[in-house]
């Protein structure tokens, strides 16, 4: 992002700008790591760009309304709607569910070790009953 127009060197005067106790801060890592911040003041009179400055530094900077702007709505608005998690099913400890009392093979004596079926498929080994 760079500056619009350097306005001022040296300045003093931050409050008239609003940048004395800054609404908003700005800052980027680069591509070794280094963090650059800028904080961003009051907007100017003609609405054209923000006032800004880094930090450390004395110089005045006016940036484009459209930069300031964007940046704020991608980090008010997210790009995507956040993806809905499940709510978690209600909890059945303590009572006993038709699993619980559904006999399976393991528990059955010389029962085949194979999985139990859903409800209606035919079971391995035993014989369908015969039509009528």
């Amino acid at each position: 992002m760079r500056g619009s127009r350097r306005l001022k060197d040296n300045n003093t005067d931050w409050a008239t700008y609003g940048l004395d106790n800054p609404p908003d801060a700005l800052t980027l890592r680069d591509g070794v790591g280094v963090d650059h911040t800028l904080v961003i003041g009051k907007k100017s009179p003609t609405e054209d760009g923000y006032y800004a400055r880094q930090p450390d530094d004395d110089t005045l900077w006016l940036l484009g309304s459209f930069n300031i702007e964007d940046i704020e709505r991608f980090v008010k608005e997210p790009a995507f709607e956040p993806t809905p998690v499940p709510s978690p099913s209600p909890t059945t400890e303590g009572t006993p569910s038709a699993a619980a009392a559904t006999p399976t093979a393991a528990a059955t004596p010389g029962a085949a070790t194979a999985p139990t079926p859903p409800p209606g498929l035919p079971t391995v080994g035993i014989p369908e009953p015969a039509a009528r």
